[in-house]
């Protein structure tokens, strides 16, 4: 779908970013803001409509998986039932998953292009130039006070992709650190709960909030074991033995990576000072 409009700079453009994952959010608008665009959250579909009902927006970014309405929904509610020039406002899917299934399901839903969470900057800022027809202004300059030694790359942890989306932000870092160590045990409590439970479906979408937010931590020894866990999920027949023993091991592991990760926030909160 085309969508010429007059040039304009980054800092003009007003951005409605819809996700229901604070971690998601927390990051995509860290990135946005540094070239001050406008941006307003929706947390599902429905939010998300009402917003464009009530305000003008030149992108959308959309995530697929949400509660009460998704991505895919919402877009084709778009599509279909908004008059010019909302029903052509270019939307982009973010997604933890690029399937074959679910990028077919976007582009037939009228979505314009799918991004893979976690979101690299260089690609998001060039996707929203590509469909506003907007001027990207020069990169604002990186906070050069920290150096990548406080974002240690070992064998249980790669904060290359923190330091990279942080631009020096000693703040933000601290800040998406403190979201994983305060929502991930809760997260993963509900999952046992919904795996003792045999609410297989259930299991899936708290599964959902987790996914993200282990790669923004770069924690090598979870990642597969989660992506094995949710990947046994997928599944027909499920053991649920099987699943506990996995999530067990997760529990275990990510404990540890807690007690690391809030050292390294405390580090970078001290930094900032």
């Amino acid at each position: 779908m085309s969508n010429k409009i007059a040039k304009k700079s980054f800092s003009d453009l007003r951005v409605l970013l819809v996700d229901d994952i604070d971690s998601n959010r927390i990051v995509v608008i860290n990135i946005l803001r540094r070239f001050s665009m406008k941006i307003e959250t929706a947390s599902n579909g429905f939010e998300a409509i009402d917003q464009l009902k009530k305000n003008d927006f030149d992108i959308i970014l959309m995530d697929l998986a949400m509660p009460e309405m998704d991505g895919v929904t919402a877009t084709r509610i778009i599509r279909k039932e908004f008059d010019l020039p909302k029903r052509d406002i270019p939307i982009i899917a973010l997604t933890a998953s690029l399937v074959q299934e679910s990028t077919d399901r976007v582009f037939e839903a009228g979505m314009n292009v799918c991004i893979s969470k976690p979101v690299a900057s260089k690609e998001l800022l060039e996707i929203i130039g590509k469909f506003t027809g907007a001027v990207q202004e020069i990169s604002p300059a990186v906070n050069s006070r920290t150096g990548s030694e406080y974002y240690p790359v070992d064998d249980m942890i790669d904060l290359t992709y923190l330091f990279e989306v942080a631009r020096g932000d000693d703040q933000f870092a601290a800040e998406l650190i403190e979201n994983f160590i305060s929502n991930t045990p809760p997260i993963l409590k509900t999952i046992k709960q919904k795996l003792e439970q045999e609410d297989i479906e259930g299991c899936r979408k708290s599964c959902h909030k987790l996914k993200p937010v282990l790669s923004y931590m770069g924690l090598k020894q979870i990642t597969p074991i989660f992506a094995k866990f949710h990947e046994n999920l997928q599944r027909d027949q499920v053991n649920l033995r099987g699943e506990l023993l996995i999530l067990n091991k997760l529990e275990e592991l990510i404990s540890e990576a807690i007690s690391r990760l809030q050292k390294i926030k405390l580090q970078l909160i001290s930094n900032e000072k």
